[in-house]
């Protein structure tokens, strides 16, 4: 089961389990046992070919220190429930996040070439401008 840990689930359950200083926001566990971090991204529109969010500071720490236990949850048309989707993507700083991200403008800016299944492609010189 799923253990949600933001700092927005004080708000919508009125405890003061969360915070964002973790750099996360859901915690949970693979059938194999091993924990998965899931960091979760939104976006009003449709999913787009390509796909840009931003890491904060302790999303960025928590990235580095879970690596491939840490994961983007990308939720396209979050307001519309008739076409909304939720892609797991690879966390940007773990070894399949290697060669899918490319950083934008200041900061910690990525933005990743999806796949119709909604997965990072990884991209080749050609696209890496893109």
């Amino acid at each position: 089961m799923p253990k949600w840990v933001s700092g927005y689930r004080n708000i919508v359950l009125g405890d003061n389990a969360g915070s964002d200083s973790r750099g996360y926001d859901f915690i949970a566990r693979r059938a194999t046992g091993r924990r998965v971090y899931f960091e979760l991204k939104a976006q009003e529109g449709d999913a787009p070919e390509i796909a840009e969010f931003e890491l904060g500071k302790t999303e960025v720490a928590a990235a580095q220190q879970h690596r491939d236990n840490y994961r983007i949850l990308l939720i396209t048309s979050a307001l519309d429930t008739s076409s909304r989707q939720i892609l797991e993507l690879p966390g940007p700083l773990g070894p399949h996040g290697v060669g899918r991200y490319t950083p934008v403008g200041h900061g910690l800016r990525y933005k990743c070439a999806l796949t119709a299944r909604g997965q990072c492609m990884r991209l080749s010189f050609a696209t890496a401008s893109v």
